[in-house]
Protein backbone atom coordinates (compact mmCIF):
# COMPACT_ATOMS: atom_id res chain seq x y z
CA UNK A 1 0.00 0.00 0.00
CA UNK A 2 0.91 3.41 -0.84
CA UNK A 3 1.89 5.68 2.79
CA UNK A 4 -0.22 8.86 3.14
CA UNK A 5 2.87 9.93 5.36
CA UNK A 6 5.59 7.80 7.43
CA UNK A 7 7.76 8.95 9.84
CA UNK A 8 11.75 7.28 10.44
CA UNK A 9 13.13 7.68 13.69
CA UNK A 10 11.67 10.91 14.89
CA UNK A 11 12.32 12.53 17.95
CA UNK A 12 10.98 15.80 19.49
CA UNK A 13 13.41 16.90 22.67
CA UNK A 14 12.89 20.05 25.32
CA UNK A 15 14.87 21.18 27.63
CA UNK A 16 14.30 22.73 30.94
CA UNK A 17 17.78 24.29 31.95
CA UNK A 18 21.04 22.50 30.54
CA UNK A 19 20.60 19.41 31.98
CA UNK A 20 17.05 18.94 31.94
CA UNK A 21 16.12 16.99 28.62
CA UNK A 22 12.23 15.70 27.80
CA UNK A 23 11.92 13.88 25.14
CA UNK A 24 8.26 14.38 24.12
CA UNK A 25 9.05 12.10 21.34
CA UNK A 26 11.73 9.42 21.23
CA UNK A 27 12.94 7.83 17.96
CA UNK A 28 9.52 7.36 16.66
CA UNK A 29 8.49 5.03 13.25
CA UNK A 30 5.27 4.90 11.79
CA UNK A 31 3.68 4.79 8.60
CA UNK A 32 0.04 5.81 7.95
CA UNK A 33 -0.87 3.95 4.29
CA UNK A 34 -3.76 5.84 2.42
CA UNK A 35 -7.27 5.08 3.40
CA UNK A 36 -6.26 4.06 6.41
CA UNK A 37 -7.99 5.18 9.81
CA UNK A 38 -5.60 5.35 12.43
CA UNK A 39 -5.89 6.35 16.10
CA UNK A 40 -3.41 7.32 18.81
CA UNK A 41 -3.79 6.73 22.28
CA UNK A 42 -2.12 7.19 25.11
CA UNK A 43 -2.38 8.77 28.72
CA UNK A 44 -1.96 12.51 29.23
CA UNK A 45 1.86 13.07 28.15
CA UNK A 46 2.67 10.81 25.95
CA UNK A 47 3.45 12.24 23.02
CA UNK A 48 -0.10 12.14 21.15
CA UNK A 49 -0.40 15.76 20.16
CA UNK A 50 3.34 16.40 20.00
CA UNK A 51 3.53 13.31 17.06
CA UNK A 52 0.15 15.05 15.39
CA UNK A 53 2.10 18.25 15.21
CA UNK A 54 5.61 16.82 14.04
CA UNK A 55 2.88 15.37 11.12
CA UNK A 56 0.94 18.07 10.47
CA UNK A 57 3.86 20.27 9.57
CA UNK A 58 3.44 22.50 12.80
CA UNK A 59 6.13 21.72 14.50
CA UNK A 60 9.83 20.14 13.16
CA UNK A 61 11.63 16.93 14.67
CA UNK A 62 14.62 17.25 16.70
CA UNK A 63 15.92 14.44 14.54
CA UNK A 64 14.44 12.06 11.93
CA UNK A 65 12.47 12.45 8.79
CA UNK A 66 8.62 12.82 8.12
CA UNK A 67 7.17 12.12 4.60
CA UNK A 68 4.17 13.56 3.87
CA UNK A 69 2.52 12.01 0.27
CA UNK A 70 6.18 11.47 -0.80
CA UNK A 71 7.67 14.53 0.13
CA UNK A 72 9.99 15.22 2.85
CA UNK A 73 8.86 17.89 5.33
CA UNK A 74 11.94 17.68 7.93
CA UNK A 75 13.82 20.47 6.77
CA UNK A 76 11.58 22.87 5.24
CA UNK A 77 11.15 26.50 6.17
CA UNK A 78 8.60 28.22 7.48
CA UNK A 79 6.94 29.33 3.93
CA UNK A 80 7.33 25.42 2.66
CA UNK A 81 5.26 23.95 5.72
CA UNK A 82 2.55 26.43 5.47
CA UNK A 83 2.10 25.13 2.05
CA UNK A 84 2.08 21.68 2.73
CA UNK A 85 -0.28 21.82 5.14
CA UNK A 86 -2.57 24.20 3.13
CA UNK A 87 -2.55 21.69 -0.14
CA UNK A 88 -2.51 18.80 1.89
CA UNK A 89 -2.97 18.21 5.16
CA UNK A 90 -6.89 19.23 6.42
CA UNK A 91 -7.04 19.65 10.97
CA UNK A 92 -9.98 18.86 12.86
CA UNK A 93 -9.44 20.32 16.60
CA UNK A 94 -10.94 19.79 19.81
CA UNK A 95 -12.10 23.40 20.19
CA UNK A 96 -13.13 23.33 16.44
CA UNK A 97 -11.44 26.99 15.74
CA UNK A 98 -13.96 28.05 13.71
CA UNK A 99 -13.56 31.54 12.56
CA UNK A 100 -16.76 33.36 14.80
CA UNK A 101 -17.22 35.75 12.37
CA UNK A 102 -17.52 33.97 9.26
CA UNK A 103 -20.61 31.35 8.52
CA UNK A 104 -20.51 27.99 8.01
CA UNK A 105 -19.89 28.41 4.50
CA UNK A 106 -17.38 31.12 5.03
CA UNK A 107 -15.39 29.15 7.49
CA UNK A 108 -14.94 25.80 5.01
CA UNK A 109 -14.55 28.36 1.90
CA UNK A 110 -11.48 30.07 3.90
CA UNK A 111 -9.94 26.86 3.81
CA UNK A 112 -10.07 26.82 -0.61
CA UNK A 113 -9.33 30.63 -0.53
CA UNK A 114 -6.15 29.57 1.51
CA UNK A 115 -5.35 26.58 -1.06
CA UNK A 116 -6.10 29.41 -3.83
CA UNK A 117 -6.23 28.94 -7.27
CA UNK A 118 -10.60 29.13 -7.75
CA UNK A 119 -13.34 31.27 -8.36
CA UNK A 120 -15.88 32.35 -5.92
CA UNK A 121 -18.40 30.30 -7.75
CA UNK A 122 -15.69 27.21 -7.87
CA UNK A 123 -15.67 27.49 -4.48
CA UNK A 124 -19.22 27.55 -3.83
CA UNK A 125 -19.48 24.64 -6.10
CA UNK A 126 -17.66 22.30 -3.76
CA UNK A 127 -18.61 23.52 -0.56
CA UNK A 128 -22.37 23.75 -0.42
CA UNK A 129 -23.05 19.95 -2.22
CA UNK A 130 -20.13 19.16 1.00
CA UNK A 131 -22.41 20.77 3.46
CA UNK A 132 -25.56 18.98 2.15
CA UNK A 133 -23.67 15.51 2.44
CA UNK A 134 -23.19 16.11 6.31
CA UNK A 135 -26.30 17.01 7.15
CA UNK A 136 -25.83 21.08 7.37
CA UNK A 137 -27.09 22.59 4.42
CA UNK A 138 -29.28 24.91 6.42
CA UNK A 139 -26.56 26.15 8.66
CA UNK A 140 -24.61 27.61 5.89
CA UNK A 141 -25.47 30.98 6.13
CA UNK A 142 -25.54 30.23 10.35
CA UNK A 143 -22.47 31.84 12.61
CA UNK A 144 -20.66 29.29 14.86
CA UNK A 145 -22.46 31.46 18.23
CA UNK A 146 -26.14 29.71 16.85
CA UNK A 147 -24.74 26.52 16.53
CA UNK A 148 -24.41 22.96 18.84
CA UNK A 149 -21.43 21.58 19.60
CA UNK A 150 -21.76 18.25 17.11
CA UNK A 151 -22.93 21.16 14.53
CA UNK A 152 -19.63 23.05 15.26
CA UNK A 153 -17.32 19.87 14.73
CA UNK A 154 -19.44 18.86 11.34
CA UNK A 155 -18.49 22.62 9.43
CA UNK A 156 -15.02 21.87 11.10
CA UNK A 157 -15.11 18.73 9.44
CA UNK A 158 -16.17 20.01 6.11
CA UNK A 159 -13.37 22.39 6.36
CA UNK A 160 -10.86 19.70 6.58
CA UNK A 161 -12.45 18.14 3.55
CA UNK A 162 -13.14 20.86 1.05
CA UNK A 163 -9.72 20.73 -0.16
CA UNK A 164 -9.14 16.79 -0.41
CA UNK A 165 -6.38 16.85 1.55
CA UNK A 166 -3.87 13.66 1.61
CA UNK A 167 -4.45 13.22 5.30
CA UNK A 168 -7.12 14.70 7.73
CA UNK A 169 -5.76 14.74 11.26
CA UNK A 170 -8.03 15.36 14.77
CA UNK A 171 -6.35 16.05 17.96
CA UNK A 172 -9.20 14.78 20.50
CA UNK A 173 -12.42 15.39 17.85
CA UNK A 174 -14.91 14.43 20.40
CA UNK A 175 -13.62 15.57 23.65
CA UNK A 176 -15.99 18.80 23.59
CA UNK A 177 -19.28 16.34 22.96
CA UNK A 178 -21.41 14.76 24.76
CA UNK A 179 -21.60 10.80 24.01
CA UNK A 180 -24.49 10.84 22.02
CA UNK A 181 -22.94 13.74 19.96
CA UNK A 182 -19.31 12.15 20.12
CA UNK A 183 -20.93 8.84 18.59
CA UNK A 184 -22.62 10.46 15.65
CA UNK A 185 -19.04 12.29 15.17
CA UNK A 186 -17.34 8.77 15.29
CA UNK A 187 -19.47 7.16 13.27
CA UNK A 188 -19.44 10.04 10.42
CA UNK A 189 -15.34 10.27 10.45
CA UNK A 190 -16.16 6.08 10.04
CA UNK A 191 -18.36 6.51 7.16
CA UNK A 192 -16.29 9.03 5.29
CA UNK A 193 -12.91 6.79 5.64
CA UNK A 194 -15.27 3.79 4.38
CA UNK A 195 -16.58 5.09 1.54
CA UNK A 196 -14.52 7.83 0.22
CA UNK A 197 -11.29 6.56 1.16
CA UNK A 198 -10.07 9.67 2.83
CA UNK A 199 -7.20 8.85 5.47
CA UNK A 200 -7.65 9.59 8.99
CA UNK A 201 -4.95 9.74 12.00
CA UNK A 202 -7.00 10.70 15.02
CA UNK A 203 -5.30 11.39 18.54
CA UNK A 204 -8.17 10.59 21.67
CA UNK A 205 -9.03 9.30 25.49
CA UNK A 206 -11.89 8.43 24.29
CA UNK A 207 -12.91 4.87 25.05
CA UNK A 208 -15.95 5.13 22.42
CA UNK A 209 -13.16 6.98 19.59
CA UNK A 210 -10.60 4.14 20.33
CA UNK A 211 -12.88 1.22 20.10
CA UNK A 212 -14.37 2.51 16.66
CA UNK A 213 -11.39 2.60 15.20
CA UNK A 214 -9.37 -0.13 13.26
CA UNK A 215 -5.81 0.59 14.08
CA UNK A 216 -4.93 1.87 17.52
CA UNK A 217 -1.15 3.23 17.81
CA UNK A 218 -0.25 3.39 21.78
CA UNK A 219 2.17 5.48 22.91
CA UNK A 220 4.00 6.12 26.58
CA UNK A 221 6.65 8.44 27.32
CA UNK A 222 7.26 9.12 23.68
CA UNK A 223 7.52 5.95 22.44
CA UNK A 224 4.99 3.66 20.52
CA UNK A 225 4.62 0.75 22.35
CA UNK A 226 1.87 -1.29 20.18
CA UNK A 227 1.88 0.06 16.53
CA UNK A 228 -1.30 -1.54 15.83
CA UNK A 229 -0.46 -3.63 13.00
CA UNK A 230 -1.43 -7.29 13.74
CA UNK A 231 1.44 -9.70 13.81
Amino acid sequence: MEAATFCDNISRYFFAGEENEVRALDEVSLTINKGEMTAVAGPSGSGKSTLLNMIGCLDTPTAGKVWIDGVDVSGLNRNELSYIRSQKIGFIFQSFHLIPVFTAFENVEFALQIKGGMSHQERKDLVMPLLDSLGIADLAHRRPGHMSGGQQQRVAIARALVKKPTLILADEPTANLDSKTSMSIIELMIELNQKEGITFLLSSHDPMLIEAIPRVVRLLDGKIIDDGQEG
